[in-house]
């Protein structure tokens, strides 16, 4: 299978995907949301369920021998015809945000990842109001950062030259933390740190909370983002894009993750994810107290 190709493929999908997807936010309707969690996993909308039919049609019709795992599988009229004993399988969360998209904010992603038996190879972040897309394939020096824009010039889809090297940004000095289960006292050596942001109560403290979700260390709009419970489909594959592209990774403890599918569901327990060494030797230290 030539990831490459694939790739270029997907982000094509995300091009498409993502205007519609822009195109009808204001208005878009809202689905039952799903049972448990809280406001983020509870979140459907229209949106989420029509951008992963359009991606299983194409995928379908480029004959691609993958399986198929979208965050929607419940409702997929059409993972049944992807072949189950393929070696590789991709990922999808249609719309990554599904909260913020429905309350008309400006941010939300469409996360694709491609696995390799019990190896990420490929990962995509698209981002359609930033118009951009954060992008890591096996084989490549490094990440890019492409502007989805210029594909409608049929520029910055070739990889591997097309777009940038992707540099982590070193503006932001925010660390965005789930804290719906941060042991409290971890929590208040984090605030003693500096500029931390709780995420999981929204609306929240900060108006600009949104800003400090799955990609913002890949956009720099954080310094680090400290998960529990991270989804292998949308905080994993930032999170092995932000590594390849010169941050830190590991567990609450600053283990590594050996491997992103060692874990149960793919949730990581404990992930975090920082643009440099200094930020994220700051970080472990206050988890461990």
């Amino acid at each position: 299978m030539n990831y490459i190709n694939f790739v270029n493929h997907l982000l094509r999908c995300c091009v498409t995907a993502g205007s519609y997807a822009v195109a009808i936010q204001s208005r878009v309707r809202l689905q039952p949301e799903k049972k448990g969690g809280n406001p983020f996993t509870r979140a459907l909308t229209d949106a989420d369920l029509s951008v992963q039919n359009f991606f299983e049609v194409e995928l379908l019709s480029a004959g691609y021998p993958i399986r198929f795992d979208p965050e929607e599988a419940a409702h997929s009229l059409n993972i049944g015809y992807f072949p189950s004993d393929a070696n590789h399988m991709m990922l999808l969360d249609p719309i990554d945000g599904t909260k913020y998209y429905a309350d008309g904010i400006p941010y939300f992603g469409i996360a694709c990842t491609l696995l390799r038996r019990d190896t990420i190879v490929a990962g995509v972040y698209c981002m359609p109001h930033q118009g951009r897309a954060y992008v890591m394939v096996e084989g490549l020096s490094g990440p890019r950062s492409i502007h989805l824009l210029d594909s409608l010039k049929g520029l910055s889809l070739s990889l591997p030259t097309g777009g940038q090297p992707l540099r982590l940004r070193p503006e932001s000095t925010a660390i965005a933390v789930w804290d719906e289960h941060i042991d409290p006292a971890a929590m208040s050596r984090l605030r003693a740190d500096g500029n931390t942001i709780a995420c999981s109560t929204y609306p929240g403290p900060n108006p600009q909370q949104w800003r400090y979700g799955v990609p913002s260390v890949l956009a720099g709009d954080a310094a680090a983002i400290v998960k529990p419970r991270a989804k292998l489909l949308d905080f994993g594959m930032a999170a092995w894009i932000v590594e390849h592209a010169g941050g830190c990774v590991s567990d609450f403890a600053g283990n590594p993750i050996p491997n992103y599918l060692d874990y149960p569901d793919q949730r990581i327990p404990g992930l975090v994810c920082s643009r440099d060494r200094a930020v994220h030797e700051r970080i472990i230290s206050a988890l461990r107290g």
